[in-house]
């Protein structure tokens, strides 16, 4: 339970990426998302309780997501 602070707030920022990524198609969502999560972390900063859920996204979502890339890049 203590999972989900981490996993909305990644959520939340992935949609916004997205939907920022979708008005500037040249910048993408995923330079957004860096720049969103890097500004969060160094002005507002992050509390220990949505630590859970970052790793958890960062443990699977990320790696299956770049695994993902890799392999539709060689199709």
């Amino acid at each position: 339970m203590n999972k989900i602070k981490g996993l909305i707030l990644t959520g939340l920022i992935a949609v916004i990426a997205t939907v920022l990524g979708n008005f500037f198609p040249i910048i993408g969502g995923a330079v957004f998302a860096i720049i969103i999560g890097l500004l969060l972390k160094n002005t507002i900063g992050v509390g220990a309780d949505f630590q859970p859920g970052i790793k958890l996204r960062n443990k699977t979502c990320c790696k299956k997501s770049t695994a993902m890339v890799d392999y539709l890049a060689w199709l």
